[in-house]
């Protein structure tokens, strides 16, 4: 009991002023801390397994998604894209909406009870998943094909931008098995997206897309969402190319496609109407964001390959943080290697190839 008494005559014998200095310096400090901690923290991807119609498995994914969906389409689509422009947005969802009513059923299904799970207005996802086709944002990716013996590996890196400051933080890997008799998939996207910027199937069919062009809001379907269907729906890397080189109209594209059973690889550009194919040659395949038609060579990325030899994943991840392929942009880099039943996934850093490759099951 004495020593208690002795420890508050202590306290109270303390000027005040060091009580506010202690009290300043901790307000200064503690938000220097919280900084570091955001700036070195490297956020996991989310991971979902949907499963089901397309209604069941939108709901769940807006259920487990919703709170980042809508802030994706406040921050990025409203504000990013938008420049908070209320009359612009509007017009673009309109646009967004009568691309929504081409979408094969299943995926409408999908897309409006996402909307009616998270929170979200259907208008606005629309134009979530079809904003590159509409026209409104340009950005930059890496992909390669490697076949060496035994190895066949599908990288990619997404080139973009911060997405509004969440880039690090909305990195999804998303399994789907539907119920309706469509291939399972494990797609890499962003909360809100149907489709997806990377795609593979349970075959090994597997499709990265890299933006070639500016869209002109001229399509049927979404590019993210036609990554999927093609995946959804295509055993084979004959049937994928076939879907491929007749896709409707729309925006331009590169599309890398590959068949891990087979080896087959291919890219896939259209600049307008006619989509020319350039194979895979020597074990090798790469697609910058340059038409270059059926000549290989041309890039910087090309140039990488030319000089590398690729015997495991620790190579390929070396080719795609090299510093003449990787973009500063970069924020996520993904490698399938379904031969393995895994794919590997650097995310949650930015340029996200300069980081950690983490390892996952695929199917």
């Amino acid at each position: 009991m004495k020593t208690l008494k002795n420890k508050v005559v202590f306290l109270k014998n303390i000027p005040k002023r060091y009580f506010v200095y202690s009290l300043i310096i901790a307000l200064v400090l503690l938000p220097l801390i919280c900084l570091k901690f955001y700036q070195s923290y490297v956020p996991y991807p989310t991971e979902l397994s949907l499963s089901g119609t397309g209604t069941e498995m939108g709901t769940e994914y807006g259920e487990r998604t919703g709170t980042r969906i809508r802030l994706l389409l406040k921050l990025y689509v409203f504000y990013g894209i938008c420049g908070g422009n209320e009359a612009l947005l509007e017009s673009r969802q309109a646009t967004a909406l009568k691309i929504y009513d081409g979408l094969r059923k299943e995926y409408q299904d999908e897309l409006l009870s996402l909307g009616e799970s998270s929170g979200a207005e259907l208008k606005a996802l629309a134009y979530g998943n079809s904003f590159l086709d509409i026209g409104n944002s340009k950005f930059g990716c890496r992909s390669v094909v490697i076949k060496n013996g035994d190895l066949f590996l599908h990288g990619h890196n997404l080139d973009w931008d911060s997405i509004a400051g969440l880039a690090r933080w909305t990195v999804c890997v998303i399994r789907r098995s539907p119920s309706d008799g469509r291939l399972k998939t494990v797609c890499l996207a962003y909360p809100g997206l149907i489709g997806g910027l990377d795609v593979i199937n349970e075959k090994g069919v597997a499709l990265s897309f890299n933006q070639l062009g500016m869209g002109k809001g001229i399509c049927s379907e979404p590019i993210f969402i036609m990554l999927r269907r093609i995946a959804e729906y295509s055993s084979s890397f004959e049937d994928a190319q076939k879907e491929i080189i007749n896709v409707p109209p729309g925006m331009p594209f590169i599309i890398t496609l590959s068949d891990a059973k087979t080896g087959d690889a291919s890219v896939f550009e259209r600049t307008k109407d006619v989509v020319v194919e350039r194979k895979i040659q020597n074990g090798k395949l790469g697609a910058a964001n340059a038409p270059q038609g059926v000549i290989a060579g041309k890039t910087s990325l090309d140039q990488v390959l030319s000089q590398k030899t690729v015997n495991g994943i620790v190579e390929l991840e070396d080719i795609l943080r090299d510093r003449q392929v990787l973009m500063e942009s970069n924020i996520y880099s993904a490698i399938f290697d379904f031969r393995n039943n895994r794919f590997f996934l650097a995310s949650g850093t930015i340029p996200a190839a300069k980081g950690k490759y983490r390892e996952f099951k695929l199917f």
